[in-house]
């Protein structure tokens, strides 16, 4: 699934410096982002990795200053790590609707299978209808220092 600015801005309460049309459809780690990646800085020992990744979405706290230019566009949010914990869970929450409207089985509604729905038009109708079912006691996650370097955007 791809995801712009705008629409992950909307579920995260953020603001966006930048591209509100910047889009992506992987999460990575900061010191390894490419653009069409989503990461996210929090911790100031990375902070170097800021002014060189690459990434088209660089999630950041409220409170970030940066001391030099910065090539992503940024969504300010309270908690970046509470943020990322979130979109992951978006992602994970919705690959099954969005694979029942892509296939025509919306709501129990019989439609052809044939039946195309463009990531345009789904996107925003998922951002809205789950937004709501987002909590912070849904979406913890634990951090390690092990793992993937990317994960996709179901």
């Amino acid at each position: 699934m791809e995801f712009t600015a705008s629409q992950l801005a909307r579920v995260l309460n953020g603001t966006i410096e930048g591209d509100p049309q910047a889009k992506v459809t992987d999460f990575a780690k900061i010191e390894h982002g490419k653009a069409g990646q989503l990461c996210f800085f929090a911790n100031p020992k990375y902070e170097e990795y800021v002014y060189t990744c690459e990434a088209s979405i660089l999630l950041v706290n409220k409170d970030f200053v940066p001391k030099q230019p910065v090539k992503p566009t940024l969504i300010r949010v309270e908690n970046s790590y509470e943020a990322l914990s979130t979109l992951l869970k978006y992602a994970a929450d919705n690959r099954k609707r969005f694979v029942a409207i892509a296939e025509g089985e919306r709501d129990g509604i019989g439609v052809r299978n044939s039946a195309r729905v463009s990531t345009s038009e789904a996107i925003p109708m998922l951002a809205e209808t789950s937004k709501s079912e987002i909590t912070p006691e849904s979406t913890r996650m634990s951090t390690s220092a092990t793992g993937p370097k990317s994960a996709r955007i179901a």
